[in-house]
């Protein structure tokens, strides 16, 4: 992986950067925002929706925390996502532009 990482000539990403992203920026940060925020309600249904259909119910055991761990293992997983989502649209909308 390091080898990758040398040969990347940063100059021309910060150039890049600059003429693009860099004016832009609004943009960019609002569209990673608004996903975010998709992210969080759409983890919150899907975890209700689990959540009706006994998905999380286990016996009363000793363990039971551990099994409630899904929930927020989904929300987690759905909000990282979105997020990736969210900057490659950012940056979509910001190059289509």
């Amino acid at each position: 992986m390091k080898e990758y990482i040398d040969n990347i000539n940063w100059s021309e990403v910060w150039e890049f950067s600059k003429q693009f992203i860099l004016p832009n920026i609004g943009w960019f940060i609002l569209w990673i925002v608004l996903f975010i925020v998709l992210g969080i309600i759409l983890g919150i249904l899907f975890n209700v929706f689990l959540y009706r259909k006994n998905f999380f119910y286990r016996d009363k055991k000793y363990y039971n925390w551990f099994a409630k761990l899904w929930i927020p293992y989904f929300l987690i997983v759905i909000l990282y996502f979105m997020t990736m989502i969210g900057l490659f649209y950012g940056t979509h909308s910001i190059l289509r532009s």
